[in-house]
């Protein structure tokens, strides 16, 4: 108990420097000459920014995950576009992880070991149970991520293989199998939707629900039904959950989505807008197959009206997107995407300011909330499992156009033309619909090899118009990692991993095939 205390003094100094502003702190009594006990929400509401903030950012997302999906792409220093990141990122990407799921467990342990203090911030059980909840959330996107990880949580601690988390117990922990972590997965979410006590909320730390339990059910659930759908070919029995998951109820309405909310001063700002407007990082746009599906160009859909809220015209200046001065357009010719693939030298040559559209200002905006999950996922879900029921796959672009704030008009003029349901349809519109939540779009990439429009290694697309390239010129692109023939289905494992966990790693790319690269398959991965 001596070590725990002396951790959480270091972890609350941690986290007074990190979120010094935030009104979720104001209560807490930071005299060291009269200390007061530290309430379970603080680690809570830390550890979910934490996690957000440094998987959305401009590393964890914006130079891996987002371009590869062919979401945005970078204007100069391209080599992450073409898979060589760079590992320093990689660890920090890693260490994260652990260091968001560390303050989620830590969580836990402050609000059962002092309930007299906690209960006045809500149920004791449902702030175990919210916390559960996300630690799975973000085992699930770990584990996604890079295969076989070292696990932890809260129904499987008596688990002797399930050794995260446990530093001064396992300096060195094991790596679990993938198919173990999710099936324990599926057992928390089930677990914690059961936990939460319906009629009390947790009152303060949540930024997503304001402490509504019944909204924590109906997520925990959906992500139940999220990981029981991408694992049903290699697992069948998962089955059951789904259904199980859907009659103890699903997200039904756009009311549900879990949003983790930002604030309107910089230090509470949307990651993606401090990359830009803080760190002046201006370094991406919207890429050329993107805007080219939404154009109508590619796919077999009509042009979509969630165009110019996912991009801003290609005459705005990224000021006018900070500061939404920008006249927004319908007109498809004033959108242009940046050519994804290119190498450094030609995107410097390409680029120009006046070009090439850069994201929107509903996708910049200080406050935007990051999309854990939302209602339009999930009617994706129903229609596969349906048989790509036409009705749920409607249901589901209805909703998504509804939470961009698309107007009644377009909506009903869109979904007048939209081709009937089938698995290329409702799958690619589903990854139109996962804009901005990157790692679920690369995750059900490789699950299904869906959408089709995305630019594969040795294929060439054309240049936009200008000085350098007249029209009619393409490229090609051409990974800067040998062999690569396709997005990479995983990224490897930190470097610092083969020498400070060496037994264990060598153990964990065995288990996985015997080698550590991007072209390594995850359980799921069948395409």
């Amino acid at each position: 108990m001596k070590k725990l205390l002396t951790y959480i003094s270091s972890l609350i100094i941690l986290l007074f420097s990190a979120i010094s502003c935030d009104n979720d702190f104001d209560n807490i009594n930071t005299d060291p000459n009269n200390p007061k006990k530290v309430p379970g929400y603080t680690t809570f509401r830390f550890g979910c920014r934490y996690f957000i903030d440094n998987t959305r950012d401009e590393w964890g997302s914006g130079r891996m995950v987002l371009p590869w999906i062919q979401y945005w792409c970078q204007l100069n220093y391209t080599e992450e576009d073409l898979y060589q990141y760079r590992d320093g990122a990689n660890q920090n990407l890693w260490k994260d992880y652990y260091r968001a799921a560390e303050n989620l467990k830590t969580s836990i342990e402050l609000v059962e070991s002092d309930p007299l203090t906690n209960v006045q911030f809500g149920a004791i059980e449902n702030q175990t149970a919210i916390a559960r909840i996300m630690l799975s959330y973000l085992f699930m996107q770990l584990t996604d991520t890079y295969g076989d990880v070292p696990y932890w949580s809260y129904g499987g601690k008596s688990n002797p293989d399930f050794q995260a988390l446990q530093v001064e117990k396992y300096k060195t922990p094991k790596f679990v199998r993938q198919d173990t972590i999710y099936k324990d997965i599926l057992k928390e979410l089930k677990e914690a939707s059961a936990q939460l006590i319906l009629n009390k909320n947790v009152s303060t730390g949540d930024h997503m629900y304001n402490g509504d339990a019944a909204k924590w059910k109906k997520f925990a659930n959906s992500l139940r039904l999220r990981l029981a759908n991408r694992l049903k070919e290699i697992m069948p029995k998962v089955i059951t959950e789904a259904n199980d998951a859907i009659s103890q109820g699903v997200f039904t309405s756009n009311e549900d989505n879990a949003i983790f909310a930002y604030g309107t001063t910089t230090s509470d700002a949307n990651p993606m807008w401090r990359a830009y407007f803080v760190k002046n990082r201006t370094d991406f746009a919207v890429t050329n197959t993107f805007i080219d599906l939404l154009k109508g160009k590619l796919g077999t859909f009509s042009a979509d009206p969630r165009l110019h809220k996912f991009a801003s015209p290609k005459k705005a200046k990224i000021d006018d997107v900070k500061n939404n001065t920008y006249v927004s357009s319908s007109n498809l010719s004033d959108y242009e995407g940046m050519p994804y693939g290119i190498t450094s030298a030609m995107a410097s040559e390409v680029f120009s300011a006046d070009k090439i559209s850069y994201p929107s200002y509903d996708v910049l905006h200080i406050d935007r909330g990051e999309v854990l999950m939302e209602y339009a996922e999930v009617q994706f879900i129903l229609s596969e499992l349906n048989n790509w029921d036409n009705g749920y796959y409607q249901e589901g672009v209805k909703a998504s156009l509804e939470r961009w704030g698309v107007s009644t008009k377009d909506q009903a003029d869109f979904l007048s033309k939209l081709p009937i349901a089938n698995e290329e349809n409702v799958l690619t519109q589903k990854y139109i619909a996962l804009y901005m939540q990157p790692h679920e779009a690369w995750a059900e990439y490789r699950r299904t090899g869906y959408p089709k429009t995305l630019l594969l290694p040795g294929k060439t697309y054309a240049l936009p118009e200008n000085p350098t390239f007249p029209a009619g010129t393409s490229y090609e692109f051409k990974p800067l990692v040998f062999g690569m023939t396709d997005l990479p289905t995983r990224i490897p494992y930190p470097s610092h991993l083969s020498t400070q966990n060496t037994k264990n790693y060598y153990e964990a790319v065995k288990n996985m095939g015997g080698t550590d690269d991007m072209k390594t398959k995850l359980i799921w991965d069948k395409n």
